[in-house]
């Protein structure tokens, strides 16, 4: 049991180190063996946790993914409308990316760097797996339409989060969101005539 926690500890001082050195030179221009002085450690041990530089922008997703999932859980949890909960989970979303602005581009790359869609859905598991159980629980509750798959609104609302968060860390605009929250409350009503 202790090696896992060093292996864990070990892996989150290397994501630390690169977070840093990218902060710092930018994804482009940082290189492994900046990372690996800056976490104080062998260039090999790096090699032990990632196949390569790219491989980071994956781990960053999952990061983001689960913590944008834990931001959007407890931003929502009181909502009593569809409507508040929707606007709540865009600033979960404002929030995550916000406390990862030095990463949040770079991990948004991580679907470009990755070997197959299968492991960047798998990456990004955490932030889909929530908002299919946020469908379900608005689709029982009447407010989105059951007829549509609770996966597929998911994914999309998915996008659309990021869009919006690029919008927000990029140039500080929170209209773009309002607007694509505006437009998935309406396109995702329940009732309407097809």
């Amino acid at each position: 049991m202790a090696a896992r926690s060093g292996t864990v500890d070990r892996r989150t001082q290397l994501l630390h180190a690169a977070r840093t050195v990218f902060a710092k030179k930018g994804y482009e221009d940082a290189t492994i063996s900046e990372i690996v002085r800056r976490a104080g450690v062998a260039q090999g041990t790096f090699y032990l946790y990632f196949p390569g530089k790219e491989a980071l922008a994956g781990a960053f997703a999952e990061l983001i993914s689960e913590r944008f999932a834990e931001l959007a859980q407890e931003k929502t949890s009181r909502s009593r409308s569809f409507d508040t909960a929707l606007v709540r989970v865009f600033e979960a979303s404002y929030q995550m990316a916000d406390e990862h602005r030095d990463i949040f581009l770079i991990a948004n790359r991580g679907l470009e760097l990755v070997e197959d869609l299968d492991e960047w859905m798998n990456r990004t598991a955490p932030a889909r797996d929530w908002l299919e159980r946020f469908v379900r629980y608005w689709q029982a509750e009447g407010a989105i339409d059951a007829r549509i798959r609770p996966a597929s609104i998911a994914r999309v609302l998915r996008d659309a989060l990021d869009r919006a968060s690029k919008a927000f860390i990029l140039f500080g605009d929170r209209n773009y969101g309002r607007d694509l929250a505006e437009l998935l409350r309406r396109g995702l009503a329940a009732g309407r005539v097809a």
